[in-house]
């Protein structure tokens, strides 16, 4: 039994069947709603109220109609053994320009893209008999007529990758990682496969396969046992180089020219270096490789790790 492989940097997104990378916790609400973790130890501008939970403070900002909420759990004094209050504090806010140090409150904004990289949202809609290249899918009205084509998926099988096409329908494309990026843009809140981006709120995905140099240099425990785990799988390359192919997919939201992102960096496999040429030369490439066994040091996700410069640069 392996973990997933799958790192992600800012937002993260979710890959099907729908696991959660490490660090990863976003709020769901009921509505399929989605409010993913913006800062820490911070709190946006606004009148603080009471919440039992951070479901309820979510389920506030949703029917204030507000972006952002704040919500700092119950605390508990250690020394005394008392809970300094019983129920959370929640604020929320349509923008969160302001914001002030707060210990121990977390910033969370809502996310108007995609669920995950397979699914538009959590119970993704469908009208039955999709094709071949959806998980799921519906017929979608736009000024041309009803169309129900590659750009009106829901959700895509796992390995596929979801880019939105029709933001206001919640559908898209299931594309395949491939060397060669591949970005499909629309606008937020419509139907209109047109876009401007002078000015209009959209979003844009990007995907593609990527490769780089495995790190190895790493604190000396993570270091010693991810080294071995590679030695037993693939075997060490020229110039003891190994190189990760990762499938990434990179989701950008921006309204009134603000801009956030989520990012997936998933590695496909492991090889050993063959040659410095261009493109590189590899050879014994390992699936395996990129799993995690169960008897690794705790949180440890060798997958992560090897896609680590890929998340970071790309």
């Amino acid at each position: 039994m392996h973990a997933a492989a799958t790192i992600a940097v800012a937002f993260l997104a979710l890959s099907a069947p729908l696991k959660f990378a490490a660090g990863f916790a976003p709020m769901i609400g009921k509505d399929g709603s989605v409010y993913l973790p913006k800062y820490s130890d911070l709190a946006c501008e606004g009148s603080v109220i009471k919440a039992s939970n951070v479901n309820e403070c979510q389920a506030i900002a949703m029917e204030n109609g507000h972006a952002y909420y704040s919500f700092l759990e119950v605390q508990k004094n250690e020394v005394l053994d008392v809970l300094e209050n019983t129920a959370g504090h929640c604020a929320t806010a349509s923008s969160c320009d302001v914001r002030s140090a707060s210990p121990g409150w977390k910033v969370y904004k809502r996310w108007l893209g995609a669920l995950s990289s397979t699914h538009a949202d959590l119970i993704p809609s469908d009208d039955g008999d999709p094709e071949w290249y959806c998980k799921t899918q519906v017929s979608v009205t736009l000024a041309s007529g009803t169309k129900k084509d590659h750009r009106t998926c829901t959700s895509c099988k796992e390995g596929k990758a979801f880019m939105m096409t029709f933001h206001k329908a919640r559908t898209g494309t299931c594309q395949d990682y491939e060397e060669a990026p591949r970005t499909v843009c629309a606008l937020l809140n419509q139907n209109d496969g047109r876009l401007s981006l002078n000015g209009d709120d959209f979003m844009c995905t990007k995907v593609m396969l990527a490769q780089a140099k495995v790190p190895i240099n790493m604190a000396e425990e993570v270091s010693t046992e991810f080294r071995l785990h590679i030695q037993n799988n693939v075997g060490w390359g020229l110039n003891a180089v190994n190189v990760a192919t990762c499938e990434l997919r990179k989701e950008t939201v921006c309204i009134a020219g603000k801009c956030d992102s989520q990012k997936l960096a998933r590695c496909k496999e492991i090889c050993k270096l063959k040659a410095w040429t261009n493109p590189l030369q590899l050879e014994s490439c390992s699936a395996a490789a990129c799993e995690t066994p169960v008897d690794a040091p705790a949180g440890m996700d060798y997958g992560s790790l090897a896609c680590t410069q890929i998340a970071v640069t790309e």
